[in-house]
């Protein structure tokens, strides 16, 4: 028998995303986000990535996400760019709890208190690497921050 140098080519298929029933719409969106930014970056080819420039690229996509749900009229309304990491409180009167989709003041509660969680984890990867995504996200815009990492595997200084 013959043998033959054979080169692998390595696919990526992302085929599920799974999520804990019963938790709170807020988190539930953030996990989502979060998860999502993992697919689509696997999606896309960006391959190898130290967790710091993963886990914080994706916290950021869940911190956007948290901004455009908790505070009305927020840059990341459009996924710009992220606002600094101290968010200002809005008055609780346009978090009315109505039928009509209206946002507790409970939920907007929660909502801060999830994304102050992300801002401030001590975890290298997870917050670390969330405060220099986010950093270079509000210095260069998303897309451009994605394709540096896409270039060199690190955030833009």
């Amino acid at each position: 028998m013959r043998t033959q140098p054979q080169k692998l080519i390595r696919r990526c298929e992302v085929t599920a995303i799974l999520v804990l029933y019963g938790l709170p719409r807020l988190l539930t969106g953030a996990i989502l986000a979060h998860e999502l930014m993992h697919g689509w970056l696997r999606l896309k080819g960006y391959r190898n990535l130290n967790p710091e420039v993963e886990e914080g690229i994706c916290q950021v996509l869940s911190y956007m996400w948290l901004e455009s749900e908790v505070l009305p009229g927020s840059k990341s309304s459009n996924m710009a760019s992220t606002s600094s990491l101290t968010a200002s409180s809005s008055s609780s009167s346009s978090y009315s709890n109505s039928k009509k989709g209206g946002r507790s003041e409970v939920e907007h509660k929660l909502g801060e208190f999830f994304m102050h969680q992300i801002a401030h984890d001590a975890s290298p990867a997870y917050g670390g690497g969330f405060r220099a995504a986010n950093a270079a996200v509000n210095k260069y815009g998303l897309r451009r921050t994605l394709d540096h990492i896409r270039l060199t595997g690190n955030f833009p200084l």
